[in-house]
């Protein structure tokens, strides 16, 4: 993954009734965030609201409540994040967050909605959904090098399981890192952690599949393309005809330390090897004219271009592009806010 600058300059073309367990009647579970207070049955008459027959709302007659040993003023009375109707229809314990003790609380291993994403899949009453002989909890269903468990976070001060990655997704935060290398480490990266639910995890552009320090702010260094023209731009003829090579001669430059518009900054030629490409902005549409081609000694190139019949006669705009070839030096540099570095000429 590179950074591109591009240069532009001008050039011109030449012409040529149900029953209280009724799935119907059951309302979804909440998700982990919304699960309600407290553990365990209630059936205080004087906490119960006398004109609602279902006072938390959970799809279990207020009644029928204490006969089950849940708390008809608390929704989830275990607390695992699945609703107390929602439990008795699928045979889970509505008062043990963890029916089959295998580490998983029940609405860990429930979809409990249609946008619920924070699931397992595995079967609540059994301890190992596979017959494996491996746990639910120390299973790995997304492959991600994360143990189903581990896609939560304990919270030692209230004793909650929180969210954290995605059971069901190898990559969170899509960054190109599976979850449990940034957990544990990237062997592909320096062995480095970084937070799997963050691309950026320290904020300074950098993804974390490239980032060379995740947790410290680097910069790239900004690039331009320089020349011996008389605006000290690269070198290009002002007419070209279509069908006729000609070239574009220059060399690549980094700034290695502020920049804040203009040529201000440290700038010096570019050792490591960039690609180069010329293009051709018309419409708005980038059309290439030139293979691209790595840079030579400091950075210098020359490229032959040639403008083809997708280029339309008159004036267009050249675009010169720079990508990092490789994996560069990344520069503790101040960042500028800017993603191209646009140099009219």
């Amino acid at each position: 993954m590179g950074i591109v600058v591009s240069i532009v300059v001008v050039l011109t073309v030449a012409s040529v009734g149900m029953s209280v367990l009724d799935p119907s009647m059951v309302p979804p579970s909440p998700p982990p965030s919304d699960l309600r207070r407290g553990l365990g049955p209630s059936d205080d008459p004087l906490l119960t609201n006398p004109v609602n027959s279902d006072t938390d709302g959970d799809g279990l007659q207020d009644a029928y409540e204490p006969q089950v040993g849940t708390d008809p003023t608390n929704p989830d009375t275990d607390g695992d994040g699945l609703w107390d109707a929602h439990e008795c229809q699928i045979g889970t314990d509505p008062s043990s967050r963890d029916t089959d003790w295998d580490g998983l609380w029940d609405g860990h291993e429930v979809k409990k909605g249609d946008r619920d994403e924070f699931y397992t899949g595995t079967d609540p009453l059994m301890w190992d959904t596979d017959g494996d002989g491996v746990s639910d909890f120390e299973e790995d269903a997304d492959g991600d090098h994360l143990a189903n468990g581990r896609e939560w976070r304990y919270d030692v001060a209230t004793g909650w399981m929180t969210r954290w990655t995605l059971p069901r997704t190898a990559d969170s935060d899509g960054d190109g890192v599976l979850d449990g290398h940034e957990t544990y480490g990237n062997p592909e990266n320096g062995n480095q952690t970084s937070d799997p639910r963050l691309r950026d995890t320290d904020g300074d552009r950098l993804t974390d599949d490239l980032d060379p320090r995740t947790w410290i702010k680097d910069y790239l260094p900004f690039s331009r393309v320089m020349g011996n023209s008389v605006v000290r731009g690269p070198v290009y003829p002002s007419l070209v005809t279509r069908g006729v090579p000609f070239t574009v001669e220059g060399w690549v430059e980094i700034n290695t330390t502020a920049y804040s518009g203009g040529h201000t900054g440290n700038w010096r030629r570019a050792f490591e090897s960039m690609m180069v490409q010329v293009l051709v902005i018309q419409d708005d549409v980038l059309i290439p004219i030139s293979d691209p081609i790595a840079t030579g000694d400091r950075g210098a190139f020359t490229i032959t271009c040639t403008i083809g019949d997708d280029v339309g006669t008159g004036d267009g705009l050249l675009a010169v592009t720079t990508t990092h070839h490789q994996k560069v030096v990344y520069l503790p540099v101040l960042w500028d806010e800017l993603y191209l570095n646009h140099l009219p000429f």
